[in-house]
């Protein structure tokens, strides 16, 4: 679980879009594990709504709120990873379903993003 995003007064807290987009993506997470496509949906609609403030806010970021940036980053990673392995599983299952199994685009294989 990723730690709360820095409070205000603190040198590392992030700009209002940074910390929303924290937000979303953890809540993209959730209905990614669930499969929940509304949920899905939702977090992208909220994600595109944020990109003219991120961009905004990307002039206000200090060098000590990288630690932060990180998380973020980490969490993007995490559910990029999420949407490719239930993309596939998706497949997977239409293709058993119509008689004609599909492998998986990776064939199995799975990554390690830690880093």
């Amino acid at each position: 679980m990723n730690p709360a995003p820095a409070r205000a007064g603190d040198d590392g807290a992030l700009p209002p879009a940074f910390a929303e987009l924290e937000r979303v993506l953890g809540e993209e997470a959730r209905a990614l594990r669930k499969l929940d496509r509304e949920g899905i949906e939702r977090a992208a609609e909220q994600k595109a709504k944020l990109c003219d403030e991120l961009a905004a806010a990307r002039s206000q970021l200090k060098p000590a709120q990288r630690a932060g940036l990180e998380r973020i980053r980490k969490a993007a990673l995490k559910n990029h990873m999420l949407l490719a392995h239930a993309r596939d599983s998706v497949r997977q299952v239409l293709g058993t379903a119509s008689g004609r199994p599909a492998s998986p685009v990776l064939g199995g294989l799975r990554l390690d993003l830690r880093g």
